[in-house]
């Protein structure tokens, strides 16, 4: 069974349905913190036969509602699978294949590792791309129909569901926060260089960030 409510709520979906669930059963989510979210879930089928296994699949886009379906979403995917230490061998294989079987890559890793993974190569650039739209809603709104694709692609997660991205502010604060302080790094130091005409130095970060973008997977 895959359970699928904003992150905040998955707990209190699983303690509704505790008592239901068949022996054997096998309960995953989909949320995109999983300290926090396998804790919980953990707490709540305490009592019953279930077994959960926490799952963050990295898909999906800005769109939300069911219009907006993509029947290939997850092929090509990578999708964390967060088992705790005691979890049962076999409950942790049937959520990998399940995951495989509709074409994800799954990466196989504890909660906190994931969860500080995820800080920086997802939650980081949603605070970013967030940011960069909320200053430059301060300047003129003319500007906006100005742009070329550049900024198009750079804010495109900015248009993300706002109540979503809360829950996952809340439950993966520490995180991001220490996310947060390692770009703030690089931005004072890229400021520096600017500010003393260092061109040797901002060659390299740009040579460097352009690396980086290089190795991405297509």
């Amino acid at each position: 069974m895959v359970v699928a409510p904003p992150v905040a709520r998955i707990a209190e979906l699983l303690q509704r349905i505790a008592s239901a669930l068949p022996d054997r059963a096998v309960v995953t989510d989909v949320g995109s913190v999983k300290a926090e979210v396998c804790r919980k879930a953990r707490e709540a089928l305490a009592a019953s036969p279930a077994t959960f296994v926490g799952s963050h699949p990295m898909a999906g886009s800005a769109l939300t509602g069911w219009e907006n379906s993509d029947p290939e979403l997850f092929a090509g995917r990578t999708c964390f699978v967060t088992p705790s230490d005691d979890a049962a061998g076999a409950s942790v294989e049937t959520v990998v294949r399940f995951w495989r079987d509709l074409g994800s890559e799954v990466v196989t890793t504890t909660a906190d590792q994931h969860d500080e993974i995820v800080a920086h190569i997802s939650h980081l650039p949603q605070v970013i791309a967030t940011t960069l739209g909320t200053l430059l809603s301060t300047r003129p709104g003319q500007w906006s129909h100005l742009a070329g694709n550049g900024l198009k692609d750079t804010t495109r997660i900015a248009a993300s569901d706002a109540t979503m991205w809360i829950d996952i502010l809340e439950q993966n604060r520490d995180e991001i926060l220490r996310a947060l302080t390692g770009f703030e790094d690089q931005l004072h130091h890229f400021h520096a260089a600017l500010a003393n005409r260092d061109w040797t130095e901002l060659r390299s970060r740009l040579e460097r960030g352009k690396s980086w973008r290089a190795g991405l997977r297509p």
